[in-house]
Formats: C-alpha cells, structure tokens, sequence
C-alpha cells in the first residue's frame, strides 16, 4: 500500500508539474516542485532504499520532463535526495520542516546555477539576483504545500494511547 501511495504521489506531481506549473512564470521562474518533493521525501523517510527509489524514480522522469540535459538533471535530482537523506540527522536540533525549506532553498540555487552555468558558460550577479534566486524561492514556497501533505499522507505517526498507569 505504501508503494502504490509513492506511484499516486509521483503521477500527481509530474502531472501538476506538466500541466500546471509549465506555463506559469513567477518572477521569470518556472516552478519544479519535483525537488521540493525529493527533498521533502528523502527527508522524512526512515529507510535508505526507499528514499533511493523514490530520489532515482523522480530523476528518472524529471529527465525526460526538464527539456534540459537528461543526465544531468537526473542525476542532480538523484544525488540531492541522497544527500538530503544522508545529512537529514544531523543537526538534531532543527525540526524536519525547517531541513526543508533550508535544504530546497540551497539545492535549488545550486541546480540553477549549475544549469546557467553550462547554458552560458559564466555566471554574473544579474544571473544570480533575476534567475537563480527567483528559481530558489519559488520551489522553496512550494514546500509549504508539498511537506504538510506528504507528512499526514505518508508519514502518519501513530499516537498511541497513554494509560494513567504510564505516566507514573
């Protein structure tokens, strides 16, 4: 059932992501909520496999959506869950949501930066001030909608029921 929940949440996001947000252009930024859910998942999933398979099943088909380099945007969509995952523990003080919005923000001026570096071939502060920090900002706000849901949807903690004779 949890696998099938994955495929239901990758279909909707491909499918938001081609019909939806292709078109619109905040502050000349199209939004890729791809990442936004590759980093909300990887950060809450407690196993690696998974979190490899939803990250390389993302990459996979986010590759072939981009119109961008196939490998390259797969392969930075892969290796950012991955690293997301391998750092989530750390700090333990941080909640998950505040990983979130940090993590997306830093990976996506990355990814961004990244790609008009290999489009142009030098990055100049206007690059960075007019495309890589609206691109940062905007898959960033994304997480405010895409983390509360994938957390009640996937990532539901079971509450158990405390006895009085429990709290003694």
């Amino acid at each position: 059932m949890r696998n099938f929940k994955f495929g239901v949440w990758i279909f909707c996001i491909f499918l938001v992501q081609t019909v939806v947000l292709s078109g619109i252009h905040v502050f000349n930024a199209v939004p890729f909520i791809v990442l936004p859910f590759t980093v909300c998942a990887a950060l809450m999933e407690e196993d690696g496999v998974t979190a490899a398979a939803v990250s390389g099943i993302c990459a996979f088909i986010a590759g072939a959506f981009t119109g961008r380099s196939y490998i390259v945007t797969a392969l930075y969509i892969f290796y950012a869950g991955m690293v997301v995952f391998a750092v989530k523990a750390k700090p333990l003080y941080i909640s998950k949501a505040v990983k979130a919005f940090a993590l997306t923000f830093i990976i996506s001026g990355v990814m961004e930066t990244v790609f008009r570096f290999i489009d142009a071939g030098n990055i100049t502060v206007d690059t960075l001030l007019y495309s890589v920090l609206p691109f940062a900002a905007v898959n960033t706000a994304f997480v405010i909608l895409i983390y509360p849901l994938l957390k009640r949807t996937m990532y539901k903690e079971d509450k158990k029921k405390l006895l009085i004779g429990d709290l003694v």
